[in-house]
């Protein structure tokens, strides 16, 4: 290595010294009069230039062995990339029902990330009717998000069997499964190419009217349109170019524009303002009275609108039923209604209603200027009452 390095220090010191050398020499040619210069300072010229371009090929074959090392070093990670041999893959003769109800149950399902690890899920079993929505509510931890995560074999159950439409979905072709199921999660993952890409991925062969609807019914048309180069925009890597709520909208609309039989929501409006969500909301509440729904949420009004409710503890459903039935029976939904969403009661008719705060007229220009930018950022989408101001 030590080599190496002097070897490349000389080939610099010789590459930076090599034209002053020339010109040097060239120099005291042309001073000596005896009989005439003995070169003009064209030549001079054109040795410099032509020393030029032999140090350029030679700098290239110099840094061949570094590119040829970093080369192997990026190979070896393609190709292990590459060579990973998927952990989920179809078993042999899975087959497809014929017809796809969206029809969900869970029997005595175990999981644990590993074998030799804590169970997540412990036990679980419950069923879910075509086109009933079930919202699963409890403390970060107890399993909602790796519950759902089971349905298109992100992962593979440990003990017992979820199944759809009466099918183990072990028993399903994988890619057929997932193409009859749509998932919105915490984390949205958009790739780095223009917005129509990335919705295209849901339906390749969607049309632009169809890309649009879809748009308009997540609340985000609005928006594309006042792009410069609306739907072929290029929302960078992981859509770093947008904000959460944005990201999370193109995600909603993916999941419209792809009508599957099942949706599953993993805190899907988790990054939105509460205008923002009420109009997603009432765009989404047809789509899922029509479908098999699995919502994952920290929203009295998301829970309000499932046909069922599911507590879920320490791996188990600890309760389950309509919201005033928990509430006079669960104690562990009680606690977690009084911490997650009593401040968006009222006090007698158990409506929801909004938190009393001053009036607009009564705020200063400081907090207006702030209201508005953390709406356009989508930061406080807890604060359902800031919503009447605007």
């Amino acid at each position: 290595m030590l080599a190496g390095r002097s070897f490349f220090m000389f080939i610099n010191i010789f590459t930076n010294f090599g034209p002053l050398l020339l010109y040097l020499v060239g120099g005291i040619l042309m001073l000596r009069m005896e009989g005439g210069p003995q070169v003009t300072v064209g030549e001079i010229t054109a040795a410099i230039s032509i020393l030029g371009r032999i140090y350029r090929p030679v700098n290239e074959l110099m840094n061949v062995g570094v590119d040829f090392t970093r080369s192997l070093a990026l190979f070896e990670r393609i190709f292990s990339t590459l060579d990973m041999v998927p952990s989920i893959v179809d078993k042999k003769g899975a087959t497809a029902p014929e017809v796809i109800r969206g029809e969900i149950e869970y029997d005595e399902v175990h999981f644990a990330y590993k074998e030799d690890g804590p169970e997540i899920l412990q036990g679980v079993s419950f069923h879910v009717e075509p086109g009933e929505t079930y919202a699963l509510v409890g403390s970060s931890g107890a399993g909602k998000s790796t519950m759902i995560s089971l349905v298109p074999r992100l992962y593979d159950v440990l003990g017992g069997a979820i199944r759809i439409d009466g099918k183990d979905v072990r028993d399903w072709p994988l890619q057929e499964l997932r193409s009859h199921i749509g998932f919105v999660t915490q984390d949205t993952f958009l790739f780095n190419d223009s917005i129509r890409a990335n919705l295209l991925y849901a339906k390749p062969e969607a049309t632009d009217e169809e890309l649009m609807d879809a748009c308009r019914r997540a609340g985000i048309a609005d928006f594309i349109e006042e792009l410069k180069d609306g739907l072929d925009t290029v929302v960078g890597n992981r859509g770093v170019r947008l904000s959460g709520g944005e990201k999370q909208r193109l995600s909603l609309a993916r999941v419209i524009l792809k009508d599957p039989e099942v949706i599953l929501l993993d805190e899907a409006t988790a990054s939105l303002d509460s205008v923002s969500e009420s109009h997603i909301q009432e765009a989404l509440a047809p789509l899922l009275k029509e479908k098999t729904s699995l919502v994952v949420a920290h929203r009295l009004s998301t829970i309000l609108d499932s046909d069922r409710i599911l507590v879920l503890k320490d791996g188990h459903i600890v309760a389950s039923g309509k919201h005033a039935d928990l509430l006079a029976s669960s104690e562990d939904y009680r606690t977690f209604y009084d911490t997650q969403f009593k401040a968006a009661e009222s006090g007698q008719d158990g409506a929801p209603r909004r938190r009393a705060f001053r009036n607009r007229d009564e705020l200063t220009e400081a907090e207006v200027s702030a209201l508005a930018w953390r709406r356009s950022q989508g930061h406080w989408q807890e604060l359902a009452d800031f919503e009447s101001y605007y």
